[in-house]
């Protein structure tokens, strides 16, 4: 993770607790959340560039449910 430079938050869960509740099944693992935390999409396996900023521009369009 130190030379990989994201540009997006990470989780690493050491534990493996948060991946046991999420049901986490392969690495890497994706859990995509709305702004108000609801997950609303999970993926398995590496993602390429452009399908990753296509997820990235479909959670910036959702907007917080009142």
């Amino acid at each position: 993770l130190d030379t990989s430079q994201f540009t997006f938050p990470v989780i690493v869960d050491e534990d493996g607790a948060l991946a046991r509740q999420l049901g986490v099944n392969a690495f890497p693992f994706w859990v995509f959340t709305a702004p108000d935390g609801t997950v609303v999409g999970r993926a398995a396996g590496a993602i390429g560039a452009e399908e990753l900023d296509a997820i990235f521009r479909q959670l910036n369009d959702l907007q917080p449910t009142a």
